[in-house]
């Protein structure tokens, strides 16, 4: 199929970068605009329609920051680098984000997804001492392939399909939870309950679950030929179980306790730095270091119940009081256990009887989630790849469209 390799910056209009504007004003903060930084580039998807600050008409007119229109192409370019998002509201940016505009023979998303698949090559491309960085003469020496527009759009539009298909998995993913969440707070918390009466006892988390935390694994043993991946805090998050393992290593130890072993459908919750963070694992076969704990309900109809209960803010809350520590939040399974409830057991069983098909689900979705993504990657290296043969390339469009 004819094209011609070009430099990306041959194919762009313009690069515009952004700032910071002064933290020591107030009044250029917490205003209606959206200020995007690389803490807000998205891990699940690639899309940004919020961001952790906001900035104030002055503060965007009194900096060197710039707002950048809804739908476009947003590269990282100092700290995550390889990593794009396309903006789906008008927000400013700050100087570690570039925004690219395309010529018209360049589609936006084909560019978008062009630049993820330069990841691996940007990241060994950045320079810089402490963090790395891209010049933007290295951006724009990019080499990409530059096919008939209306082709550029199908290629585009494979990979779209699979990013729609994990968002839609996403935002079922989230329904389920506040499904949940809403019937745990009904039956538990926003009830008038007679905490006197004898159907409400107080006991403490202990009663319901074992909390066993993971193994100090040495540094040593790790291996880059490991099969075996050790689950970590960074994997653990509310309601997601990244899989993004960094250490693996070749043999389980021989004094590691098999609780240590983490199977589908397990329980995890982080015990420092973020603390209290809590996920359904919905892969197996991965070990987790001490920093992890896994609850095992003492009974196995209890599993909905802990985990929903174990997401609410208020024990979140409680559990961050009763942690120590300096540079770092930690807190044990000990303390955690001894945290105090007031439960029906009547309703207790009720809850998990309804949210047992709830938390599976979830788990179910997670899965498909990750074996999408693998596909989306799949699909960006091959379409993107030298060696893709273009000959068979109508034949996927027609079958995956």
């Amino acid at each position: 199929m004819h094209y011609k390799e070009i430099k990306l910056g041959e194919a762009l209009k313009k690069i515009v970068g952004g700032g910071t504007p002064s933290t020591k004003n107030k009044l250029y903060w917490d205003g209606k605009i959206p200020w995007a930084s690389v803490k807000d580039m998205p891990n699940e998807n690639y899309s940004l329609s919020s961001t952790e600050d906001y900035i104030t008409e002055k503060g965007l007119q009194n900096s060197s920051t710039n707002l950048i229109e809804a739908n476009t192409v947003i590269i990282s370019t100092r700290m995550g680098l390889g990593r794009a998002f396309v903006n789906e509201v008008d927000m400013a940016i700050n100087q570690d984000l570039k925004a690219l505009f395309p010529k018209n023979i360049l589609d936006k998303k084909y560019l978008f997804w062009f630049m993820l698949s330069q990841a691996k090559s940007l990241q060994l491309l950045g320079s810089g001492t402490t963090v790395s960085g891209l010049r933007l003469n290295i951006i724009k020496d990019l080499k990409i392939k530059l096919y008939p527009i209306n082709i550029q759009k199908k290629i585009a539009a494979i990979i779209s399909n699979y990013d729609d298909l994990i968002n839609n998995n996403l935002k079922r993913i989230n329904i389920l939870h506040k499904i949940g969440q809403k019937l745990y707070e009904e039956m538990f918390v926003c009830i008038k309950k007679d905490l006197h009466q004898k159907n409400w006892k107080k006991i403490p988390i202990k009663n319901l679950t074992y909390i066993k935390s993971g193994f100090a694994f040495k540094s040593s043993t790790y291996a880059n030929n490991g099969k075996l991946g050790v689950v970590t805090i960074k994997n653990i998050h509310n309601k997601k179980f990244i899989t993004k393992i960094k250490n693996y290593i070749v043999d389980i130890p021989r004094n590691m306790p098999k609780h240590c072993v983490i199977k589908f459908g397990d329980i995890l919750i982080s015990l420092t730095g973020e603390i209290g963070r809590i996920c359904f694992a919905h892969k197996g076969n991965y070990l987790m270091n001490q920093r992890v704990a896994k609850l095992i309900p003492k009974k196995d109809i209890d599993k909905p119940f802990i985990y929903f209960l174990l997401n609410q803010k208020s024990i979140q809350n409680e559990i961050y009081s009763i942690s120590t520590g300096t540079a770092q939040q930690n807190v044990s399974p000990i303390k955690i256990g001894n945290i105090n409830l007031r439960i029906n057991e009547n309703l207790k069983n009720e809850f998990s009887i309804i949210c047992n098909p709830i938390i599976k689900k979830i788990n179910i979705l997670n899965l498909q989630t990750d074996e999408l993504k693998k596909l989306r990657k799949l699909f960006i290296d091959t379409l993107f790849s030298e060696k893709f043969d273009f000959s068979i390339f109508d034949k996927i469009y027609k079958n995956i469209l």
